[in-house]
């Protein structure tokens, strides 16, 4: 919110991925969820911003050519576009991780705080940041009927889906702070004295 510089941002009409355009991130499955759920939500925005990688995977253009409100953004992003408003308008952020690069993800926590409910493959500690169908939801990792069938679900209840938005929010702030981090250690640390 900092980053809008006061700025509102718009509705949460966005169905949002944000990373690398790469199979180990799944753009290949979401590539797939976004294509069949296009059409049928002509009233979404499906936007993929990617930063760029020798390893991207192939028909993003294609993906942006084919539907009217699919929207590839590539960073640097165009004039009046940021990362920050893009998760601020997303209703969810889609983000199936096959493989991390840290534990835990930051760019799933970062949309939590965010307010966006968030799918996410069930890998690594993934599973304890999106808490399954209260801040958002947790399909198997590498299926992308899965992946589309969650993204569907969240389309199909958007008023369920900024409720998870609102709790992610509210979680990550509670859980997942440095005074709990610093009272858990404590904790660990004094049972390992007893």
């Amino acid at each position: 919110r900092e980053e809008l510089n006061g700025q509102a941002p718009g509705q949460r009409r966005r169905i949002l991925f944000w990373r690398e355009a790469t199979h180990e991130q799944g753009c290949d499955l979401v590539i797939e969820a976004f294509d069949a759920l296009a059409p049928k939500h002509p009233n979404f925005s499906f936007d993929l911003a990617v930063r760029e990688n020798r390893n991207e995977v192939p028909g993003l253009e294609e993906l942006d050519n084919k539907h009217s409100n699919v929207t590839l953004h590539r960073f640097p992003y165009s004039e009046g576009i940021t990362l920050a408003k893009l998760i601020a308008e997303a209703l969810c952020v889609v983000l199936p991780f096959r493989q991390l690069s840290i534990q835990p993800q930051l760019a799933i926590a970062e949309s939590l705080k965010a307010g966006a409910a968030t799918v996410c493959a069930d890998v690594g500690s993934c599973n304890e940041l999106v808490l399954h169908e209260r801040t958002g939801l947790v399909v198997a990792p590498d299926d992308g009927t899965a992946l589309t069938s969650a993204v569907a679900r969240l389309l199909d209840d958007v008023d369920g889906t900024l409720k998870m938005g609102e709790e992610a929010m509210r979680d990550i702030e509670t859980r997942w702070n440095w005074q709990n981090y610093t009272n858990n250690l404590r904790n660990i640390y004094s049972q390992l004295q007893a």
